[in-house]
């Protein structure tokens, strides 16, 4: 009868007597008639956190666009040559190699240094380092002057990996 003395049947009042007091301690029941709750009320459903609120909508100030930001989106818009379901331009290829770029520009007032002696020089000669193919046309796309409302490029021509390549061809390298 050795099992008997494991069941600890010291501790079964203890345990009826605390239940008890639980019960004390625990609101009453509801009756039953308040237990059901109106599903299609909604003020009730959201007092009660069973339901959202309504949507409110949006603040017209904060979600409108000005004049200026649907002009620049259009543009940016534009801008986009390749063919995607949502009109953006996809992640632009890279060449794997790097060469050092020389850019030969018209003598123009935008691009001024002062030498040594303090007299001010056009700049007519521009070095990049390290510059991978596709990054070529955006390079040149920085020297320019606007003339009569239009862009007018200011390259002459360029070096790229010991060849000389006139302002309006790009380098042609075919991977394998």
């Amino acid at each position: 009868m050795k099992w008997m003395k494991s069941l600890k049947l010291h501790l079964i009042p203890k345990v009826i007597y605390k239940m008890n007091n639980l019960q004390n301690v625990l609101p009453n029941p509801l009756p039953e008639e308040d237990e059901w709750v109106d599903v299609h009320n909604h003020a009730l459903m959201v007092a009660l956190g069973m339901r959202q609120p309504l949507y409110e909508g949006r603040d017209p100030k904060v979600w409108t666009k000005t004049k200026e930001e649907k002009k620049l989106l259009k543009q940016l818009k534009a801008r986009c040559t390749t063919i995607l379901p949502n009109g953006w331009p996809g992640e632009p290829t890279r060449s794997r190699f790097f060469s050092k770029l020389i850019v030969r520009i018209r003598p123009s007032n935008k691009f001024k240094f002062k030498d040594k002696h303090g007299n001010e020089q056009k700049k007519t000669y521009f070095s990049h380092k390290n510059v991978c193919e596709s990054d070529i046309p955006d390079i040149l796309a920085k020297y320019y002057v606007w003339k009569d409302k239009a862009r007018q490029t200011l390259v002459i021509s360029y070096e790229w990996n010991g060849k000389t390549y006139a302002a309006n061809e790009l380098p042609n390298i075919r991977w394998k």
